[in-house]
């Protein structure tokens, strides 16, 4: 099957040309779609104020503090309210003549806050069909406000789009904001002609968890100190990693096994409530663990470049439930 990043997409160094790796300052902007039949309900609302201040946290958290990240829900007195129904504008876009995207953004009303840096969208439950005029991801650039935005960073119209609420809001941000790549392996890359999610549960761009190690350091939030680099040799070597979750010393081993392969291990373990509390991502009164590994232990995995985006470039050495490699607690760094 074609590759369908365009280019835009990447797990390897350097980071895609549209990714805000090392920017200290980041603003995401979500904006809400109504048609004349088909209306956001307050429910959904309800639901995506609270998946957007969750993802604001998870974000601060998994870059340690480090990026002071906004994530905005437009007011209802804001949103896109289109006047005619839905099919009315199906019609339209079918043939792709429109730009779809650079239409809704010429919709929004009364916005006067600062620029986004990346916009993503929130329509109705329901499916879509939104065939966009032909563009490279590369070039096209889109117009709001004052600002203009690479495509890439304008996130989540699709041809045959299917809304089902708020879910995968996290894993959409990672796409808009660090043009990180889809991790799970598509229908057309798969032996079973589905998609596939091996490794679920260690990365929110395979479908849920955190961010590997590997990836926090491409967007910038893990520093050149914090990881090792080791040579691939046999020789016995003695090393101390930390928790993902620690704010200081050593977090990632990375051995680089060839020119677009490496081999990379972290500790994996659970955060505790007070940390997650300080990212609105607990309750401060919690009595039950807000974080979910199910084993602490050290996870392997191994990174190779040229397997294309939807064929799972990350190959996992545990599943989820599995236990994962002991080791050896110490307080060095």
């Amino acid at each position: 099957p074609d590759d369908y990043s365009d280019g835009y997409v990447s797990s390897g160094f350097p980071p895609p040309k549209f990714s805000l790796a090392g920017k200290k300052n980041v603003k995401l902007l979500v904006i809400p779609v109504n048609f004349a039949d088909r209306k956001i309900s307050d429910k959904l609302y309800s639901q995506a104020q609270v998946a957007v201040a969750k993802g604001e946290g998870f974000y601060s958290f998994n870059s340690f503090g480090r990026v002071n990240f906004d994530f905005e829900l437009l007011e209802k007195n804001s949103w896109i309210d289109l006047p005619m129904d839905y099919g009315f504008y199906e019609q339209q876009w079918s043939s792709g003549a429109i730009d779809v995207t650079q239409f809704l953004l010429d919709q929004v009303k009364d916005y006067k806050a600062s620029n986004p840096d990346a916009i993503t969208w929130l329509f109705p439950e329901g499916k879509y069909k939104i065939v966009q005029r032909p563009f490279s991801e590369r070039t096209k650039e889109f117009r709001f406000g004052n600002s203009v935005l690479p495509a890439a960073r304008v996130y989540g119209l699709h041809e045959n789009l299917e809304s089902i609420g708020i879910n995968g809001f996290d894993h959409g941000v990672g796409h808009a904001l660090y043009s990180f790549e889809d991790l799970y392996i598509f229908a057309g890359y798969s032996l079973s002609g589905k998609a596939e999610q091996p490794g679920n549960g260690w990365d929110v761009m395979i479908g849920g968890g955190d961010f590997f190690a590997w990836s926090k350091w491409i967007a910038g939030w893990l520093k050149d100190e914090e990881v090792y680099c080791l040579r691939n040799t046999q020789d016995l070597q003695t090393i101390y990693l930390r928790s993902i979750h620690d704010l200081v010393g050593r977090k990632l081993l990375a051995i680089p096994l060839g020119n677009y392969e490496i081999l990379l291990g972290e500790y994996r373990t659970n955060a505790t409530n007070a940390t997650l509390a300080k990212f609105g991502l607990c309750e401060n009164d919690a009595v039950r663990p807000c974080s979910n590994y199910p084993n602490s232990g050290l996870l392997l995995y191994k990174l190779d470049t040229k397997i294309k985006h939807g064929a799972a470039p990350f190959r996992v050495a545990q599943l989820f439930e599995d236990e994962l490699l002991k080791v050896t607690f110490s307080n060095c760094v």
